[in-house]
């Protein structure tokens, strides 16, 4: 009801969706992969050079154009795309440590975010959360916490036991 009355709106938010998989319950990134992949038209099946392309187009069109290689590098390391070695040295030295990938991806998805709210609002739906991962939860939180003042609402829906394996989910 909620994304038919958005879709409806004279100036609809773009909104994301991403649903939790049985198949790739506790992937890391799993259920933030498929909202970038449906925002992006792809369904994650495409040759790696579409999917590239896709990406870096859509970055293209709102993050400054200083920030956009290292947004669609680590954006697309999220959905499954290498990082290659020749996108700078920020993704050389993440390539080398986990923890600083972790802080680049987390970089990327804000900067992407932020500058996709500069455009009008971004519904971010994830379903079935229950199926969904660490990563993507804490991503999320964080983003959250620094986008506090944009037009960016995500809406996640759950079993129960999703309070079990993600304890004071967002509070």
């Amino acid at each position: 009801e909620l994304l038919r009355r958005i879709a409806q709106h004279e100036e609809p938010a773009r909104v994301w969706l991403g649903r939790g998989d049985v198949m790739n319950a506790g992937s890391p990134f799993a259920i933030l992969a498929q909202a970038i992949l449906a925002m992006l038209d792809l369904s994650g099946g495409e040759a790696e050079e579409v999917s590239r392309g896709r990406l870096l187009a859509r970055v293209a069109e709102r993050v400054p154009a200083e920030e956009q290689g290292r947004v669609a590098a680590f954006l697309g390391s999220m959905i499954g795309l290498p990082l290659r070695a020749d996108a700078g040295p920020e993704v050389c030295a993440a390539k080398e440590d986990a923890l600083l990938l972790g802080d680049q991806h987390r970089r990327a998805f804000e900067d992407f975010v932020r500058a996709e709210c500069s455009a009008g609002p971004v519904v971010l739906v994830l379903e079935d959360l229950h199926l969904g991962d660490l990563p993507t939860v804490k991503l999320v939180d964080a983003t959250l916490r620094a986008l506090a003042d944009r037009p960016f609402f995500v809406l996640a829906t759950a079993r129960p036991e999703v309070d079990d394996l993600f304890p004071n989910l967002w509070e």
